[in-house]
């Protein structure tokens, strides 16, 4: 998972999106960004517009994490965190990822083109957003979420199969894991919820 534009006029491919790196060092490729995956643009006005292209580089505010420009519309939109993988029932390579701007996305491993994705709750990046690590059988995506939710989503479709509150509200971050039949979640501050 990529971060936020550096740029205050525009973003690349490679922003705000979800890399595929060539490991195999036999191939010329080797090493390089073969794949991507593009999220939700991190601008909610677009960069077209002429007060950002003029101003967009020289107004803009540090939050001591990410320098945004509220003129471009900018609100800190990338994935906290790498995806999780797995296979599905076609023995297919996936991957999801929760992004600050609210939404899982859920993509084919071997193509990088989206399998579906739906939005969990409105941004809450301002307040760390999304960052939490999803866990799965396979089957199911357990994916801890704002505005302090554990889903379990059909890990073929994103349709919701049960949904529970969990503690720490705005949830800032943590990981999801699965044993034994039991999800387990931990936030940031090391609480443990079930």
């Amino acid at each position: 998972g990529t971060s936020n534009p550096e740029s205050k006029r525009g973003e690349s491919a490679y922003d705000d999106a979800i890399i595929k790196l060539d490991l195999d060092r036999h191939r010329a490729t080797f090493g390089k960004i073969v794949a991507s995956y593009k999220g939700t643009n991190d601008s909610i006005t677009g960069y077209d517009n002429p007060v950002c292209q003029t101003l967009g580089g020289t107004v803009w505010v540090n939050l001591g994490t990410y320098g945004s420009s509220p003129l471009c519309g900018q609100l800190d939109l990338d994935f906290g965190v790498g995806p999780t993988l797995w296979r599905n029932s076609k023995a297919r390579l996936m991957g999801a990822a929760t992004q600050k701007s609210g939404w899982i996305h859920a993509f084919y491993g071997d193509t990088m083109k989206e399998a579906w994705s739906r939005q969990l709750f409105v941004t809450l990046s301002f307040l760390g957003g999304n960052i939490a690590r999803i866990a799965t059988d396979g089957k199911t995506l357990y994916v801890a979420a704002n505005p302090g939710v554990l889903y379990a989503l059909n890990a073929e479709t994103g349709a919701t199969i049960w949904m529970q509150p969990i503690p720490g509200v705005p949830m800032k971050g943590g990981t999801v894991a699965l044993a034994n039949g039991v999800v387990y979640y931990t936030n940031e501050t090391g609480a443990l919820g079930f």
